[in-house]
């Protein structure tokens, strides 16, 4: 989808498990909504490669669903729960990686619709897994937004001068 009106704003987000402030590039601070915080916590869980790891750790939100469809492809599925979120994770059966991660949303426009997080462009990192590097958000098939990863830290050391100086209140 693309929109008439593009702008870049820069702005930072702090987040907690039960409130979220957003920061401008002038240092203003403003609360997030709820509808916003629980929004960044499910992507930022889809897009978790510890999803997988805590279902494993968790095996009861783990439960077994029929073969989902993916384009034109039908994929072996399992529904994971995390919190008030469910995952339906589609596996490649010839990588045995997430070829997608779906929720169902209640589009406002759409209506019930398969919102999708595609992983791809899968890469070794520190400690013998994969990550992927690209990831692909879709609506019914229609992408609306890609995130690429140019580079993958894991347990990398934060150097003291890179640590907030303000304290948000």
């Amino acid at each position: 989808m693309k929109y008439r009106a593009v702008e870049h704003i820069k702005f930072s987000e702090i987040t907690a498990p039960t409130y979220g402030v957003a920061i401008d590039e002038k240092g203003e601070q403003k609360p997030m909504s709820g509808v916003r915080l629980i929004s960044i916590q499910r992507e930022r869980d889809r897009a978790s490669p510890r999803l997988l790891v805590r279902a494993l750790e968790n095996p009861q939100s783990i439960a077994t669903m029929p073969d989902q469809k993916l384009g034109d492809r039908s994929l072996p599925a399992v529904s994971i729960k995390n919190g008030i979120n469910t995952f339906v994770v589609l596996f490649d059966p010839a990588t045995k990686l997430p070829a997608a991660i779906r929720t169902r949303d209640a589009d406002s426009v759409y209506g019930d619709s398969n919102y999708d997080m595609i992983p791809s462009d899968w890469k070794d990192v520190a400690g013998g897994g994969k990550r992927a590097h690209t990831l692909s958000f879709r609506l019914n098939g229609t992408e609306v937004q890609r995130l690429t990863l140019k580079e993958v830290q894991t347990d990398a050391a934060i150097a003291a001068n890179n640590l907030p100086s303000q304290r948000f209140v």
